[in-house]
């Protein structure tokens, strides 16, 4: 009898291992590739990427020193005259931080491309903010990295005032960012 019970888990325990693997390697195939695009590409035409998954591939050029939250990525060629930025945010995927080593770094970062959207008033606090910073800037480091990336936010005011004439809490989109779920790094060349 206790022969044939432990036959029974054996084959129990073959079956479940053959079922289990057959079922990671489905998923394995059904895993959608996603191909990288360039820093360039995609802030050629950022609203044709809106809400959806994608891959950019660039340098790391700066993460923000307070908590490592946020990354910027910038054209990997520095003979480029690209001003282009794209600004990322970490996720829980990647324990809402990106790696102290990400600096100068090739970055593959996979996240939802979406929309910054902010309200007239919150426009008109940033505005207010922003000038008040500009005196801090002036006496010592403040990071101008995520302004690159996004606007500022006298631009945005004043183009809520130029194509909004209604009044109310009117919004508009002011920039893009990638909501990073997981990435890699690689030396540059």
């Amino acid at each position: 009898m206790k022969l044939k019970f432990l036959t029974f888990i054996g084959l129990f325990a073959l079956i479940a291992t053959a079922v289990s693997c057959s079922n990671s390697d489905a998923s394995n195939d059904e895993a959608p590739q996603i191909a990288a695009i360039s820093v360039d590409s995609l802030m050629a035409n950022p609203k044709a990427f809106a809400n959806e998954t994608i891959a950019v591939e660039g340098l790391c050029q700066h993460i923000c020193k307070h908590g490592g939250t946020k990354a910027f990525i910038v054209n990997p060629d520095s003979t480029a005259n690209s001003e282009n930025v794209v600004f990322c945010v970490a996720t829980d995927q990647i324990d809402g931080s990106f790696s102290p080593e990400a600096p100068g770094k090739l970055i593959t970062a996979i996240g939802l491309w979406s929309p910054i959207v902010k309200t007239r008033s919150e426009i008109v606090a940033m505005a207010q903010a922003e000038q008040a910073q500009q005196t801090e800037q002036a006496e010592g480091g403040h990071c101008d990295s995520e302004a690159r990336a996004t606007g500022r936010a006298t631009q945005w005011l004043a183009e809520l005032q130029l194509n909004c004439t209604a009044t109310g809490d009117t919004t508009l989109v002011i920039g893009y960012q990638l909501q990073v779920t997981s990435y890699t790094l690689t030396e540059a060349k």
